[in-house]
């Protein structure tokens, strides 16, 4: 039986991870579902850990900590506390 992400060991999760990241750019509910069920993972659970409250609350967090230090988009590159906006040796 599946397991779900969070009480996965071995290799699943960071293949997981990995497999995400490269699909950074076509990333939807369901291509993470896919993304799971191909590596075997519980998808049900990680549906219902998705919608969990605590999740939520940890994005906005993050996006919230984010949008305060200045970050616009990422990569966004900080050089001793400074958003470094013009990427050249000028700039730095």
């Amino acid at each position: 039986m599946p397991k779900p992400v969070r009480h996965e060991t071995g290799p699943a999760p960071l293949d997981f991870l990995r497999i995400q990241l490269k699909s950074y750019n076509k990333l939807s509910d369901s291509k993470i579902e896919e993304i799971a069920v191909s590596l075997g993972l519980d998808s049900r659970a990680l549906k219902e850990e998705m919608k969990a409250p605590k999740i939520a609350d940890t994005i906005n967090a993050d996006l919230n900590n984010g949008k305060e230090a200045g970050v616009r988009g990422t990569p966004t590159v900080f050089i001793d506390g400074a958003v470094l906006r013009d990427i050249s040796i000028r700039g730095y």
